[in-house]
């Protein structure tokens, strides 16, 4: 549980970094947009700010799952009565999946530009790599840790009163 928990740290973590720049992104644009001078067309605000809002949700459903890792035995049985513990609304998984295709996709697309057109060799040529790779951590790894999260919430649901007692007394 300990390295799913430093996952699930770490994803958060980084979709709190691109989250941030996906808003200085609209703050630019819409500003560009107010002062006259030619701006992005809108389709690239309505997309940044689509991937804005499943960037906030995919965060809030970290936080929201994050108490699923720290499940004992006293806490499954002291919830078994609450059904509204397990349950996590459809938005929040709409959202994770969502931004986990949004970011596979930038992340494939950049990364194929990257290799058929790299930037000149120079400081910035690391940090292009490095947000390259970040992005397709988040594209594949956002999806693959909701869809583990979604078995492990189903396996706690689950679990019987007889499986509780063999786990109570090993």
């Amino acid at each position: 549980m300990l390295i799913w928990k430093i996952i699930k740290i770490t994803l958060t973590l980084m979709v709190v970094f691109i989250v941030g720049l996906i808003g200085f992104g609209i703050y630019f644009n819409t500003r560009a947009l107010t002062q006259g001078f030619a701006p992005e067309p809108i389709y690239t605000i309505l997309i940044l700010t689509l991937g804005l809002a499943s960037g906030i949700l995919t965060i809030l459903f970290h936080l929201k799952t994050f108490k699923f890792l720290n499940d004992t035995t006293s806490n499954i049985i002291e919830t078994r009565q609450n059904t509204d513990y397990y349950s996590i609304e459809k938005y929040f998984w709409v959202g994770v999946i969502v931004f986990g295709i949004a970011m596979a996709a930038i992340g494939i697309l950049t990364l194929y530009l990257f290799i058929t057109e790299p930037p000149s060799i120079s400081s910035d040529y690391i940090s292009v790599l490095t947000v390259v790779i970040l992005i397709n951590i988040l594209g594949f790894g956002i999806p693959r840790e909701a869809w583990l999260m979604r078995m492990r919430i189903r396996n706690l649901k689950n679990i019987t009163m007889d499986q509780l007692d063999e786990i109570g007394q090993s």
